[in-house]
C-alpha cells in the first residue's frame, strides 16, 4: 500500500475516469511498474478523452522557455502559477477565470496555449471550435455539453478552445443561417464559464478579434500577441537553432550565427516564419553537404515576404479594436525601418 501523499497523488490523476476506465489504468500502471504511476494514469486518461474524438490532451512538453519573448504575459503567467495548487484552495484562493490571446497567425498564442498547463501543473483539454458544430439537430449542443462535462471530471485544467473567432464569427446571423444554432452554444459557453467553472482555466485564441463577442471578451484577460520585436527574435533563433530535430544526434553550434544580424533580417517576420526559414535553411545546406551556416539562413529569409506586409491591413484593424481592451504580451518597443537582408550576404 502506498504512503497517503502518493496516493493522494494516484486519486486526483483517477479522476475523471469512469469506474471501468480506473481500473483499466490502475492494473496497467501496476502491470508496467509494478506499483502506482501517475504518469501512465494520465496517458490512459488521455487515451480515454479522444474516444469521443471532440478534446485532445496535450501533453506536458513545453516550458516557458521555449517561448521566445512575450515577457510580460510570461510574467504574470509565472505570478499565477501557484493558483491551482491544493495550498491555494485550501487558503480559499480564487483561481483566475482564463486568458483570450489575440493576433495574426504564427505569433506564439497556441504555443503559450500549450506552456498554461506545463505552468500550473495542471493537464491541458484542447478543443477545436470548429469541431463542436454538427448537421443533426441539437448535436452541436451536446457536443459543447460533452466537452465541457470531460472539462469538468478533469479540473483542475486549462481549457483551451483554439481559434474561437471561426465559432463565434456567426452568432450574430446565427438565427437566419443555421436556425439559432451558433447563438445557443455560445450562450451555453458563456453561462458555463460564469456560473460553473470552478478549476477550469479558459485559453482561447482567436486571430480575428471583430468576430469575439463583446460578452466573451469582458469574462477574460485579453492579450494581445504581436509580432516579434528584435529582442524576442533573436530569442526565436536562439530557441530554434539548437533544437534537435527527430534522429539528430547533435545540435547546431548557435555561437557560429550572427543572432542580432538574424533579428534584423527577419523584422516583421512571425514568429513561425522564423522557424519555417531555419528549416529551409537546413534544408538548403543539407542539399549543399554541409551544416548549416549564416549564408544558409540569408538565402532562406529571402524567400519569405513578412507577415507585416501581408497581412498589414489586418494587423492595423487588429489594434484598433483592441486599443483599450487588451495587454500587450510583449514590452512596447519603437518601431524600426525594415532591414534590407541582401546586406548581411555582402
Amino acid at each position: 500500500m502506498p504512503d497517503p501523499a502518493p496516493l493522494g497523488k494516484v486519486l486526483d490523476a483517477l479522476s475523471g475516469l469512469t469506474t471501468t476506465e480506473a481500473e483499466d489504468a490502475l492494473a496497467l500502471t501496476i502491470i508496467e511498474t509494478g506499483g502506482f504511476d501517475t504518469k501512465i494514469i494520465t496517458r490512459e486518461k488521455g487515451a480515454a478523452v479522444k474516444k469521443n474524438g471532440l478534446l485532445e490532451i496535450i501533453e506536458p512538453k513545453l516550458t516557458l522557455d521555449d517561448v521566445g519573448g512575450l515577457d510580460v504575459l510570461k510574467a504574470d503567467l509565472l505570478s499565477k502559477r501557484k493558483l491551482f495548487t491544493p495550498e491555494a484552495r485550501r487558503a480559499g484562493v480564487e483561481p483566475p477565470r482564463g486568458f483570450l490571446f489575440v493576433g495574426q497567425a504564427g505569433t506564439g498564442k497556441s504555443l503559450t496555449s500549450q506552456v498554461c498547463g506545463s505552468n500550473f501543473g495542471i493537464p491541458t483539454l484542447r478543443l477545436d471550435a470548429g469541431n463542436i458544430f454538427a448537421s443533426l439537430v441539437g448535436e452541436s449542443e451536446r457536443n459543447w455539453r460533452t466537452a465541457f462535462a470531460t472539462a469538468k471530471a478533469i479540473a483542475p485544467c486549462v481549457f483551451w478552445i483554439d481559434e474561437v473567432d471561426g465559432l463565434t464569427s456567426g452568432a450574430a446571423s446565427s438565427g437566419k443561417t443555421d436556425g439559432g444554432t451558433t447563438n445557443r452554444v455560445f450562450k451555453s459557453i458563456l453561462q458555463d464559464m460564469q456560473y460553473n467553472s470552478h478549476g477550469i482555466f479558459f485559453v482561447f485564441t482567436a486571430n480575428d478579434i471583430d468576430a469575439i463577442p463583446d460578452p466573451l471578451i469582458d469574462r477574460l484577460k485579453v492579450w494581445s500577441v504581436e509580432l516579434p520585436n528584435a529582442a524576442e527574435r533573436e530569442a526565436i533563433w536562439r530557441i530554434h537553432i539548437p533544437k534537435l530535430r527527430e534522429e539528430q544526434t547533435e545540435p547546431w553550434d548557435i555561437n557560429k550565427f550572427d543572432l542580432p544580424s538574424l533579428s534584423a533580417a527577419t523584422e516583421g517576420f512571425s514568429g513561425r516564419q522564423i522557424e519555417d526559414a531555419w528549416r529551409k535553411a537546413i534544408e538548403l545546406a543539407f542539399n549543399a553537404g554541409r551544416p548549416p551556416g549564416m549564408m544558409d539562413c540569408v538565402d532562406a529569409v529571402s524567400g519569405f515576404t513578412p507577415t507585416s506586409v501581408t497581412m498589414i491591413e489586418q494587423i492595423e484593424a487588429r489594434r484598433r479594436r483592441l486599443a483599450g481592451k487588451a495587454t500587450s504580451a510583449s514590452t512596447p518597443t519603437p518601431t524600426k525601418t525594415n532591414t534590407n537582408i541582401r546586406k548581411l550576404a555582402a
